[in-house]
């Protein structure tokens, strides 16, 4: 698996909108990177601005906007709970306490570009899930990762029919894992 680059993250996103993406059908995204720079997020508010409701958990999440474009999001990592996405927080007492992302703003798209363990670990979310990635071509290791965590999803989600969705274009191998239409 190889990480994720800019060119990578625009090509993604490219693929994102050929596949339906789109502020009428799409309003509110939340989604799990490895920072701003290379998040979704990133390319949806500097597109679209406010017209999608997204917020971005990331490992290394600063609150400040790149190029002017002002990414809502928390330093974190997304966990289930009972069912629900939360984000474990230390608090005073050194106990762990959560933030609901839910319960302050419902989210309908859970979206995770590469971050195969992540996405391994949510595979149980109710909401829509956006799962995939870009590669060079032949690249066995991800095409196999990505056709076993299809095999999870349908195997363990309970909250749709999933199918996967593959191209090739320019030496690229597209991947993304989404609900049937």
């Amino acid at each position: 698996m190889s990480e994720i680059t800019i060119e990578k993250r625009n090509l993604f996103f490219e693929y994102l909108e050929e596949e339906g993406l789109s502020p009428e059908k799409n309003r509110s995204i939340l989604e799990v990177s490895p920072s701003i720079l290379t998040s979704q997020s990133f390319c949806l508010v500097e597109k679209y601005g406010e017209l999608y409701k997204q917020f971005l958990v990331s490992r290394r999440f600063e609150q400040e906007s790149f190029k002017g474009v002002p990414v809502k999001g928390m330093l974190g990592q997304v966990i289930l709970e009972k069912g629900n996405l939360v984000v474990p927080v230390p608090t005073r007492d050194k106990l762990r306490g959560y933030y609901n992302i839910l319960k302050c703003a419902p989210f309908d798209i859970l979206l995770i570009q590469g971050q195969i363990d992540d996405a391994y670990s949510l595979v149980k979310a109710r909401q829509q899930l956006l799962f995939g990635d870009v590669c060079e071509k032949h690249d066995y290791v991800t095409k196999k990762a990505y056709y076993d965590l299809v095999k999870a999803i349908q195997r363990y989600n309970d909250y749709g029919d999933y199918e996967m969705h593959h191209d090739r274009k320019n030496n690229h191998e597209y991947y993304l894992i989404m609900r049937k239409k």
